[in-house]
């Protein structure tokens, strides 16, 4: 059995090192499932990361700005600054790493093809949107489908082989 997991549902534990997704692994660790997640959803969880550190700077410089017009001093420790430069150009890495340690997996890009994707982008099938939004949870659904052929053979639907995990009920 296979949970794939979508981006809204670690989008609040970007280092997936809180209490929900570690009762996830073990749970599913002590039954035999694999989490898996979706190259693209890595891609979105990398952006997310970058642009809260992005965020926690630009406050972070303006708070020292303050306390330099006022007190006439930068609180701003440049070795720490770098540290955290340096940590944020390795989340990349240490995401895939620690994907890896709990035993999930990363599904390779999906095969769909553009002109497939183009179809239901222009149609706005689901799950692209009026406005055009959807291409990832397009790339995250053809994941899951690709993934899904391995069940081909066995029409059975007793047990459920591929679990999705989301926030998102709309799509």
């Amino acid at each position: 059995m296979y949970i794939v997991i979508d981006t809204n549902s670690v989008n609040g534990d970007l280092l997936l090192k809180g209490p929900g997704i570690k009762k996830l692994i073990s749970k599913s660790t002590e039954q035999g499932y694999k989490i898996c997640f979706p190259e693209v959803v890595i891609a979105e969880m990398e952006k997310h990361f970058r642009e809260r550190i992005e965020s926690a700077f630009k406050g972070l410089n303006k708070a020292a700005k303050i306390f330099d017009d006022l007190l006439e001093i930068n609180p701003l420790d440049k070795i720490g600054l770098k540290k955290c430069e340096s940590l944020q150009k390795k989340y990349p890495k240490t995401i895939r790493s620690t994907i890896e340690k709990f035993g999930g997996l990363i599904l390779n890009e999906p095969k769909v093809s553009k002109k497939e994707l183009m179809r239901k982008a222009v149609n706005r099938k689901k799950p692209f949107q009026e406005g055009g939004r959807g291409y990832q949870d397009a790339l995250i659904w053809a994941s899951i489908f690709d993934l899904s052929e391995q069940f081909a053979e066995s029409v059975s639907i007793t047990e459920p082989r591929i679990i999705f995990v989301t926030s998102n009920h709309n799509d």
